[in-house]
């Protein structure tokens, strides 16, 4: 009977592990502002998504990073240039983050800024899809046809 609760207990600790190390990612918080999603392994929990004229503006967030960024997917069916913003702060999100990609990207493919990380606040997410040459950022928040606000 001992034997058998050792080796429940050691299975344990080795499946809580392993779980520990695929789920685990490079910072948390406010040391993940600045850095890309992607990179330290912030996985999105929760995404919203707004049709903007060529593509979609999405605000991605993580709960294991506790950070939010924003992503512009191309969805024009051409070769594109994209941009994206993230506001936050203030009462009327005077702090951005933001790309623009510096070339053409081709259907499907996406832009997103670097994470911030303001917590219980609302973010406002703004994302561009143009033909012509690389777009001026931050993409502007006051155009409700390119921003999306979300907690």
């Amino acid at each position: 009977m001992n034997q058998r609760i050792v080796f429940l207990f050691i299975f344990g600790l080795i499946l809580l592990t392993s779980y520990t190390l695929v789920f685990s990612s490079n910072c948390v918080g406010e040391g993940c502002e600045g850095y890309d999603p992607n990179t330290m392994g912030c996985t999105v929990d929760s995404s919203s998504e707004k049709e903007i004229s060529g593509g979609v503006i999405q605000a991605r967030r993580s709960t294991v990073c506790d950070a939010k960024w924003a992503r512009t997917v191309n969805r024009s069916g051409v070769d594109r240039y994209a941009a994206a913003s993230i506001w936050y702060g203030c009462a009327d999100y005077c702090y951005n983050r933001s790309v623009s990609s510096p070339y053409l990207i081709e259907h499907q493919q996406t832009v997103y800024t670097a994470m911030t990380t303001p917590r219980n606040k609302p973010v406002k997410t703004c994302g561009r899809v143009e033909v012509y040459s690389p777009i001026q950022i931050p993409v502007w928040k006051n155009n409700s046809s390119w921003c999306d606000t979300v907690n």
